[in-house]
């Protein structure tokens, strides 16, 4: 702008010269003349420059962030008027303005546009700093789980799908199982995760899906497994699932895949909610199965609040429920709180902690008492009762430098106390604590994150002989994203895992010299993700997994029923890999925004670990039972419509999986229920559906979900329990279909569901029936 002014000056000088020279004037009054311009010339550049100086006295200025994670957002757009910016690599901006109103607005992909009405004054530079939430638009869903930072689900390089809180809210659901099994390609098995045929059923020990929780491990520390009560629904804000090994990303049980709750942040105005229902179970289809003469139940309260004060945020929630179960004998009650607070030392500095307690009683059984004549009634050899008390605490600091990297802390202290009749009681500890950094370099186009981790877990229990033992592991991680140009971007990882058990140096009769065993690995991960045309992008991924033996796998000695389950202290690590390709097509037609999402995947696991039956003299013990291959492909839709008052929102997938032994042995045969190559607790066919119309204060919805026949049990299962092998003849697959209504009435929502419509006769895990017919009843009051 300067060197505009001078060569004006200049310009202006050499016209005036010329002037001078036409008219024939003598030298002295030439430079006279040169003399009265370029003081002119000076007098404007001078008042230019106070006039400038003046005009941008004023105006705003500050940073973009995510509301939720509080990371900023470089290249988000400011608008005013026509007239627009682009935040800095740091996610700053400054805009120079006149006195007066303007109506601003803020952008960025994957969120909700923030409109501000700001006023500015003379000599006036105001600091405006603009948190935008994460969009519900289909298209632009952002989520952190794939790089650990937010960004746009269309760039992500795997296979990821997102859980709103809603459609928890809208199917009732009292566990996060519920709600988890509406997610294609995730098959809920006995309590257990099993993404894409990945995993099977391990009898409570063992996940090879990693449970997070505001991105902290939540898996049990002794066993591995995921308490499922412990995740507070009253206060989600969304679930993100990772379909495919994320073991370099997030370590051990990550094999598998990722379960991440992200719990809710306070908004900019306060938001409470009370919730009350009460859900009543039917006859089921074959009356002679009934034992109940009044309906068994289950009804509970619910409670959240979020609200900003100054620099402090704060969210509290507390759940209570009472059941009394269609299974005979199965009953309990449990509570929960939990929240979060944050406090804003400075607009770079942040502290606070997450909580949760949970305390459940409750009784249960193992296994029916007859597949034919009583599946809604225990075998008394199996039952048991358990009182537990659980709670964690999450203390964490998120600082961003000068440079605008960001620095935190995050760390967990996990304690389980679980009470467990016959012998079956366990406790464990897990302190968990990392360190993560993060950097944007703008013009090399690289965003990075690094960490250190350290895990220490320890346990004395009855399921282990009341012998103390200790797990430490700690990790070192990398994950670099480019952008290689506007549309694609490649993503690497790697992580280094060490993992040291402490135990007694003799336990049963193993002998371990020193007590002390050692192991580490080194795992990468690599992915690409590119825009082919407008709305079109094709990703494709490769990551390697790894799942350290858990404490119950290796030393576990209980039994359930007249089966013992026997410890295998020599039991190894398995590893594996997963890869995919895939491509979603996004849709924008009219009041139409959707997606359509193919992928192909392709796992093969080394070692895997299953509990098997190994006789009746062991019983049943986690073993390494080989090289697994899995393969398939799957296709997903979703998207939201508008017309006229009404608002359409969907989503549908079907899965498809061929899981099986990379070397059939007579031995596998034999172990197996069936007598072709396949494995274990897996079906071949997924597909799910899920469909919601709101207009005029309405909501009416419908959901479907199928699951073909479980091809293959543990032999032993359709010997020693009662019934099963004629049940799994006359019951294969099972179609579950829900319908539910919903009227908002000013600050009330109620609501009206009816959860298997058909009255479906089915097992998600063999041998424990699930819900005949059941309806449920729900008030919400918004405040």
């Amino acid at each position: 702008m300067q060197s505009s002014i001078i060569n004006f000056g200049f310009s202006y000088a050499e016209t005036l010269d010329k002037n001078i020279r036409f008219k024939n004037i003598g030298n002295l009054r030439r430079l006279f003349c040169i003399a009265i311009h370029a003081r002119f010339s000076i007098i404007c550049i001078i008042c230019f420059f106070t006039f400038f100086g003046f005009a941008h006295s004023s105006g705003i200025r500050g940073i973009v962030r995510d509301n939720n994670t509080l990371e900023t957002l470089p290249s988000a757009s400011i608008r005013y008027g026509t007239t627009g910016i682009v935040s800095d690599d740091q996610g700053k901006y400054s805009i120079a303005l006149s006195p007066g109103r303007y109506d601003v607005e803020i952008s960025y992909i994957g969120f909700e546009t923030l409109k501000k009405n700001v006023t500015v004054t003379t000599g006036q530079w105001l600091e405006l700093d603009f948190n935008l939430h994460p969009s519900e638009n289909v298209l632009q869903t952002a989520v952190i789980s794939d790089s650990r930072y937010s960004k746009p689900i269309t760039e992500s390089t795997i296979s990821i799908e997102v859980l709103r809180a809603s459609l928890i809210d809208h199917i009732n659901s009292t566990s996060i199982e519920g709600a988890l099994d509406r997610v294609p390609g995730v098959n809920m098995v006995g309590g257990q995760a099993n993404i894409r045929g990945g995993a099977g059923y391990s009898y409570g020990a063992g996940s090879r899906v990693l449970l997070m929780i505001n991105d902290l491990p939540a898996l049990q520390a002794d066993a591995g497994y995921p308490n499922w009560d412990d995740v507070p629904i009253e206060n989600i804000e969304q679930v993100e699932i990772i379909k495919g090994a994320a073991s370099a990303s997030y370590g051990s049980s990550a094999l598998n895949g990722l379960i991440h709750v992200r719990t809710k942040y306070a908004k900019s105005e306060p938001v409470t909610r009370v919730s009350i229902f009460y859900n009543p179970v039917l006859a089921p289809k074959d009356k002679s199965q009934q034992w109940w003469t009044s309906a068994p139940y289950t009804e509970g309260i619910s409670f959240s609040h979020a609200q900003k004060y100054g620099k402090l945020d704060l969210v509290l929630g507390a759940y209570g429920q009472k059941f009394q179960g269609f299974n005979q004998t199965t009953r309990g009650e449990n509570i929960r709180g939990n929240g979060s607070i944050q406090y804003r030392i400075t607009d770079r500095l942040s502290i606070g902690t997450h909580f949760n307690l949970n305390k459940r009683n409750s009784n249960s059984y193992f296994y029916w008492k007859d597949g034919v004549h009583a599946i809604y009634r225990p075998d008394s050899l199996t039952l048991s009762n358990s009182n537990s008390f659980r709670y964690h605490v999450d203390p964490f600091i998120t600082y961003f430098d000068q440079s605008n990297n960001k620095h935190s802390l995050r760390s967990r202290i996990y304690v389980v106390d679980n009470g467990v009749s016959g012998g079956q009681s366990n406790s464990s500890t897990l302190v968990y604590t990392e360190y993560q950094f993060q950097r944007h370099w703008e013009k090399a186009k690289v965003y990075g994150t690094g960490g250190l981790v350290y895990n220490y877990n320890t346990s004395n229990s009855d399921l282990f002989k009341r012998v103390p033992f200790t797990t430490v592991n700690k990790a070192l991680f990398i994950q670099l994203d480019k952008k290689i140009s506007d549309h694609t971007t490649l993503t690497g990882g790697w992580r280094f895992e060490d993992y040291r058990l402490h135990r007694p140096e003799v336990f049963i009769d193993d002998t371990l010299p020193g007590g002390v065993r050692t192991e580490n690995k080194s795992l990468f991960r690599f992915g690409i993700n590119s825009g082919l045309t407008k709305g079109l992008f094709a990703r494709a991924s490769w990551g390697q997994g790894f799942r350290f033996p858990t404490l119950a796998e290796q030393f576990i000695v209980t039994n359930f029923g007249s089966t013992f389950i026997s410890p295998n202290p020599k039991l190894h690590s398995e590893t594996g890999w997963s890869s995919e390709v895939g491509l979603k097509q996004a849709l924008i037609i009219g009041n139409t925004k959707a997606f359509i999402d193919a992928a192909l995947f392709w796992s093969k696991y080394q070692d895997m670990m299953e509990f098997t039956f190994t006789g009746f003299v062991k019983g049943f013990q986690s073993q390494n039972i080989g090289d697994t291959d899995i393969k398939g492909y799957e296709l997903t839709m979703g998207g939201i419509t508008s017309f006229n008052t009404h608002k359409l929102t969907y989503s549908t997938g079907y899965t498809y999986i061929n899981p099986l032994f990379a070397n059939f042995t007579e031995e596998d045969n034999r172990r197996s229920s069936a007598d072709f190559n396949i494995l274990k607790y897996r079906s071949k066919h997924l597909f799910k559906f899920d469909l919601e119309d709101e207009f005029n204060g309405w909501t009416l919805g419908t959901g479907v979900l199928y699951t073909s026949k479980m091809e293959a049990v543990d032999a032993i299962f359709e010997f020693v329990i009662k019934g099963l092998k004629e049940y799994r003849v006359t019951h294969g697959g099972y179609t579950i279909m829900d319908l539910r209504i919903a009227r908002k009435i000013k600050a009330f929502n109620f609501n009206f569901i009816i959860k298997n419509l058909l009255n479906e006769e089915y097992t998600a895990r063999p041998a424990i029936s699930e819900s005949p017919r059941n309806l449920t009843f729900r008030v919400d009051y918004n405040f």
